[in-house]
């Protein structure tokens, strides 16, 4: 959802599914509704030939709420960020990195709902902010939620991230830990707190992304288990005392170049199971 002060054209919103709550303009004694009652071809128009220039108000409260309410009702998800700034297309943009690292990153079951919606709202009281403070700002409530969505998955009873660095480029790594963070396998065995690398190992190879399976390295919370693509000496107790915990990370080192990446997943339990066999 977006005001009609975001810079994007009417086809894009339709494509992307976006809903707009329009901006309301006063031409002399007319007022519209932005790209609803007036286009924006028509109000350059008005821009160019009216003797009174067109002014702007933001849409009310009311507005906003029953688009809220329109989505309640028809979403499962609605993730609502609310900013203070002077921020007009900015702020998209702002919003789309900070998710590209936090919601985007997330995976429970592999599955994406179509249902699920990410919103952000600027009032500008702020004034003018400047983009670095808004993007840490905004990554930092994302990531936020993101992992609190992670830790309140169905049946979930551990919390993981799936860290892969030294891959050839950012993508080869999210690539890799998506692939490792989706497989069934890997979160059977997280529920059994069994440390069985070689099914992360497996997965890193079938993703698709560059590496040498004989480069590398495989940890949990930081018990290397695996170095040079085979087992290696390590402390049993610790590992096991690492394993039964709640907050597991998965520390994969392709040793191929820097790209790096972390995909926040869950174990697969027997209650997760339980809550989606039937419908909801």
């Amino acid at each position: 959802m977006v005001d009609s002060g975001a810079d994007l054209p009417i086809d894009e919103l339709e494509r992307l599914n976006i809903h707009l709550v329009p901006v309301r303009i006063s031409i002399g004694a007319r007022d519209y509704l932005d790209k609803v009652s007036l286009s924006p071809h028509e109000f350059y128009r008005e821009l160019r030939d009216s003797p009174v220039h067109p002014r702007t108000s933001q849409p009310p409260p009311g507005d906003f709420r029953r688009m809220f309410e329109f989505l309640l009702s028809h979403h499962d998800n609605v993730v609502y960020v609310g900013l203070s700034g002077a921020l007009s297309g900015t702020l998209q943009s702002a919003l789309a990195a900070a998710v590209a690292d936090s919601f985007d990153m997330l995976c429970v079951d592999g599955a994406r709902s179509t249902n699920d919606t990410v919103l952000v709202l600027a009032n500008g009281r702020a004034g003018a902010v400047a983009y670095s403070a808004l993007f840490d700002g905004l990554a930092e409530v994302c990531g936020s939620l993101a992992e609190q969505m992670a830790r309140d998955a169905e049946g979930a009873t551990k919390f993981v991230r799936v860290r892969v660095v030294g891959a050839r480029s950012q993508a080869d790594a999210r690539t890799a830990a998506r692939a490792v963070a989706n497989s069934q396998l890997v979160q059977c065995s997280l529920n059994g707190a069994d440390p069985y690398w070689g099914r992360i190992l497996s997965e890193l190879g079938a993703s698709g992304a560059h590496l040498d399976p004989e480069r590398v390295d495989i940890a949990y919370n930081g018990v290397t288990v695996c170095r040079d693509g085979i087992a290696c000496d390590h402390d049993a107790a610790a590992l096991e005392r690492e394993m039964s915990g709640h907050d597991i990370e998965i520390s994969c080192d392709l040793r191929s170049a820097h790209g790096e990446a972390t995909v926040l997943t869950t174990d697969l339990s027997h209650a997760y199971i339980d809550e989606n066999r039937r419908t909801s």
